[in-house]
């Protein structure tokens, strides 16, 4: 459904600060994970970080929408390439690690790898695999 004749298309536009805020919610995170314990805001900046996100796709799907030009095979594809090229980056390096160690920390990463590629981890995770 196209935006009424009399009202202007919604347009977010891009916002640098927004990714300035994102960065920040990054850095939270890997901050808690440094695992001291001054940095505990770490899951605040995952929960902050996907509310951003959802955020900014909700305001990209709009867009296009309103512009009768969305497709979800378009949508999908775009964030795959955006996507996939850092995944199988992280796996491929974290990967390395897991087959060359001998710890039980990567044996467990081993058997993290699958799930992860096909991004069902929390799934795995979920039911004990």
């Amino acid at each position: 459904m196209a935006a009424a004749a009399d009202s202007p298309p919604f347009t977010l536009g891009y916002r640098p600060a927004l990714d300035g805020v994102r960065a920040l919610a990054v850095m939270a995170v890997m901050a808690r994970h440094t695992g001291l314990s001054i940095f505990k805001g770490g899951y605040l900046g995952v929960d902050f970080f996907f509310v951003l996100s959802g955020f900014l796709i909700t305001a990209l799907i709009l867009e296009q929408y309103e512009r009768d030009r969305f497709s979800f095979a378009r949508f999908y594809a775009r964030r795959a390439l955006r996507l996939l090229p850092a995944l199988m980056a992280v796996l491929a390096v974290v990967g390395a690690y897991a087959f060359a160690a001998h710890s039980t920390t990567a044996e467990h990463t081993r058997h993290a790898l699958l799930p992860a590629l096909f991004y069902f981890s929390d799934w795995a995770r979920a039911f004990g695999s």
